[in-house]
């Protein structure tokens, strides 16, 4: 009786694992942020110097792209599924104490089992008792959701069935439902309640139903040939090397040789890593293929905002410049810079007010946002970008303005300050991300900024894999939770966006950056990278004694927290800082009241 059990948890192996369970199930993004940090922590203590992290483990990232691509927009990557008694995948839960808290039908027949049996009661002949009462203790010692894997052979058959096994907790102990995160989602399991404090495992077998397309899928991933592909196949079928090599008439030798290739190829280095990223592609293959048949639901309508009118200046070589305006369209102007996740609405009411005092906000929708043309790779994006703005305000006659601008835009609103000083009055910046010098300025940041800006500057070629998960996951969780997400380490920023109309302007106006039928996900990383790379403390400095500069600060701020916010006002001590109360990153959202009276101080 032959089993495998997988114990290959190098820093490189879990890696790899998140990156494929991240590609078929964008959700558990934040598991692989985690595991990537560690990785990318040690460089940021090496020094400031820009670094490319070079290994296999980029190429599987790039697959990843690959896979993400494959899911089509769908509306959900979340899946429930009861393990009942019509389930096909046989399924039983163990307590601590070994015994059969529930199983399904499927398990009743292939174990010989009923509730309340002892987990030793299980066919000899099917597994070791020793084996399975090992791998049952050693889930339930791990955190829910590492999964471990068994296989074994049934009676009287050359193949193997694999088997899943996984700790699992409570979801809800009013409705006694526990839950597991699988490739394809959470899997939920109605079970009686445990005793207090009882630790359960989940276990799984699976009969696979290998498709076509799966053949397809994975042999244009890693590039394999067609008899590579079979021996893939059979391999996580269950079959022994002995029984895939008399199918194909070839020797055990040959088949041995041929599985060196296929571990060459895929960078995995056992079959059972092999096979455990098999069964994940194929998860993601069988169920983007039914998401696709699907309709997709209309997108979303705000109810109280005003439709986005989008307006087009042309652009040198056909190129396509939008744009929108908020207020007055015949007030005095300002130019508005909304940041990399698209915030180019303002709530109903501040809109309103803006009409209402006169004021031209004009927002620019840079190339690759909307559907704004992307710039081309082969040219000076900064200058481009400047010549863009400065096209914006001569199509309106505008010789000057001041210009407002949320997080890494204050770095474009300082370039084009600094290189056409007469045409910019002042630069308001909101939450800004200053120029950073010292590696604690990225350690002091939240998780997820961090992971963009760190990344941005010393993982540049991952990370716009990193960033396409992101926005896959932003789509598989829904705004509002990627909004939390994101913000959640910010009481205020989450008081902020839970007032509907802030929530409703920031969806509305993100959809530039993020819908069911594109993401900006390409622009935001090369802007990431652009301004990760670029030393623009000349650039600020030299607005010095020439151009106002306000920055408005929450004292919430997960990307730039007091002792940041506290070198920042040192070394840039010309800059006016106002330090806003119960404000983080939505500081413009939370205090825009406050924000637009003082931008009339530069209306002209």
């Amino acid at each position: 009786m032959g089993f495998i059990m997988e114990n290959d948890q190098s820093e490189n192996s879990k890696i790899i694992e998140r990156i494929y369970d991240v590609a078929i199930d964008p959700s558990r993004l934040e598991e692989l942020v985690d595991i990537w940090e560690e990785r990318i922590a040690p460089m940021r203590i090496k020094g400031d110097e820009l670094q490319d992290y070079n290994d296999t483990t980029f190429d599987h990232f790039s697959r990843m792209g690959l896979f993400l691509d494959r899911l089509q927009f769908t509306e959900s990557h979340e899946i429930i599924q009861k393990i009942d008694n019509t389930g096909t995948l046989a399924a039983l839960i163990v307590s601590s104490d070994l015994k059969i808290k529930q199983l399904n039908t499927a398990a009743e027949n292939l174990f010989n089992l009923k509730k309340n049996d002892l987990i030793n009661a299980i066919t000899p002949d099917l597994l070791s008792q020793e084996t399975l009462q090992l791998a049952i203790k050693k889930a339930i010692d791990k955190p829910p959701g590492e999964p471990d894997f068994l296989r074994f052979r049934l009676e009287d058959s050359e193949r193997f069935i694999l088997v899943q096994i996984r700790a699992i907790k409570p979801q809800n102990q009013a409705t006694e439902t526990y839950g597991i995160k699988t490739p394809l989602g959470l899997k939920s399991i109605e079970i009686i309640p445990p005793t207090s404090n009882q630790r359960l495992a989940l276990i799984i077998t699976t009969e696979l139903a290998w498709r076509p397309s799966f053949s397809n899928a994975i042999k244009n991933a890693f590039d394999l040939t067609s008899a590579e592909v079979e021996i893939i196949r059979g391999l996580t079928e269950g079959y022994t090397i002995e029984s895939i090599a008399k199918a194909r008439g070839r020797s055990k030798a040959t088949i041995r040789t041929q599985i060196r290739s296929i571990f060459q190829k895929t960078e995995t280095r056992s079959q059972a890593e092999l096979i455990r990223i098999s069964l994940s592609l194929m998860d993601m293959t069988d169920f983007t293929e039914k998401q696709a048949s699907e309709p997709k639901n209309n997108i979303f309508e705000a109810p109280t905002l005003s439709p986005t009118i989008f307006h087009t200046i042309p652009r040198p070589n056909n190129r396509r410049l939008d744009h929108i305006i908020i207020g007055d369209p015949n007030g005095k102007p300002i130019l508005f810079f909304a940041g990399n996740y698209g915030l180019i609405r303002l709530p109903a009411s501040a809109e309103a007010e803006i009409k209402a005092r006169g004021i031209k906000i004009i927002v620019p929708i840079r190339g690759g946002y909307g559907k704004s043309d992307e710039l081309p790779l082969n040219i000076n994006y900064l200058q481009q970008v400047n010549d863009d703005y400065l096209a914006l305000l001569d199509f309106y006659n505008i010789d000057s303005c001041a210009i407002i601008s949320q997080h890494t835009d204050f770095w474009i609103a300082t370039v084009l300050a600094a290189s056409h000083p007469s045409r910019i009055t002042a630069i308001i910046a909101c939450a800004p991300m200053m120029p950073l010098w010292k590696k604690e300025q990225y350690e002091r940041m939240d998780k997820w900024y961090k992971f963009i800006i760190a990344n941005a500057r010393y993982a540049p070629k991952i990370l716009p894999y990193l960033v396409k998960a992101g926005f896959y996951l932003a789509l598989s969780i829904g705004q509002h939770g990627f909004m939390n997400a994101i913000f959640s380490e910010s009481q205020a920023d989450k008081d902020t966006y839970a007032i509907p109309e802030t929530f409703e302007a920031m969806i509305t106006g993100a959809d530039i950056v993020l819908s069911k039928q594109f993401t900006a996900h390409k622009v935001f990383s090369r802007e990431s990278i652009l301004h990760a790379k670029n030393n623009w403390v000349d650039e600020l400095e030299s607005l010095k004694d020439k151009i106002p500069v306000h920055a408005f600060m929450g004292e919430d701020s997960p990307m730039v927290p007091s002792e940041s916010l506290k070198e920042y006002k040192q070394r840039y001590n010309w800059i006016d800082f106002h330090i806003m109360p119960n404000a983080g990153e939505l500081i413009l959202f939370k205090h825009w009241r406050e924000i637009i009276s003082f931008s009339e101080n530069y209306l002209k």
